[in-house]
């Protein structure tokens, strides 16, 4: 009996050992660009682990950490920018996002996790700002909502939706800002109100449903 019981222990000791030299050694990574050196390490002592030049400019693949040990992000620098693809990761050791660079720019499609590992987000971005479609997704991974954006800005129809996906808006942006058709329902389908906006503001006849066995009532905002 006391001989299983060493046993145990002594396998679970090597066990307990194996995952501390994981946690604690440092990652295997590519070979760092000429004229380039190796600085950092994983926590305790240090955050981030990757290749500098002799001017100081990150330079090739770096690893960021958790102050846990866990991975934060990981990805390669030209010359100091960010460049190419990018993870980054939960602290449960979900990816987070997933995006791209291009001469420290945000760069192309960028899509983001909750961290149960659901699709949060699915858009794109251009010369560091969001541009075209960008799709929200509750956490339950019914659709939250779409819509596009021109030049970090929100453009065109948008549409809302309850998490159980019944739809919550509609609506119509122009420049950033609510321009034109809106409409709203709530969470059972029942229209709550219906108008229209020019460069922000309400505009024009307005009809509101406060109670959905009653008749809209009407506000003129001319």
């Amino acid at each position: 009996m006391n001989r299983k019981i060493i046993l145990f222990w002594s396998i679970l000791t090597m066990a307990y050992s194996a995952l501390v030299l994981a946690q604690t050694s440092p990652p295997k990574l590519p070979d760092c660009p000429p004229k380039s050196q190796r600085i950092g390490g994983v926590p305790p002592t240090d955050k981030a682990i990757g290749c500098v030049d002799k001017q100081g400019r990150k330079q090739g693949v770096w690893l960021f950490f958790y102050d846990s040990g866990q991975k934060r992000q990981q990805g390669e620098f030209i010359n100091g920018q960010e460049q190419g693809d990018w993870i980054m990761w939960h602290l449960n050791g979900k990816t987070r996002i997933q995006m791209s660079f291009v001469n420290g720019k945000a760069h192309g499609r960028l899509r983001s996790w909750y961290e149960s590992g659901q699709l949060n987000e699915d858009g794109t971005f251009e010369n560091d700002k969001r541009h075209g479609l960008s799709v929200g997704y509750h956490s339950n991974g019914q659709k939250a909502e779409e819509g596009s954006y021109w030049n970090d800005l929100r453009e065109g129809e948008w549409t809302s939706w309850y998490v159980t996906g019944q739809i919550a808006t509609q609506e119509q942006w122009r420049h950033g800002l609510l321009h034109g058709a809106y409409v709203q329902w709530d969470e059972h389908g029942r229209k709550m109100a219906e108008g229209g906006y020019e460069s922000g503001q309400k505009r024009g006849i307005w009809w509101i449903w406060p109670d959905p066995e009653m008749s809209p009532g009407m506000i003129d905002y001319d």
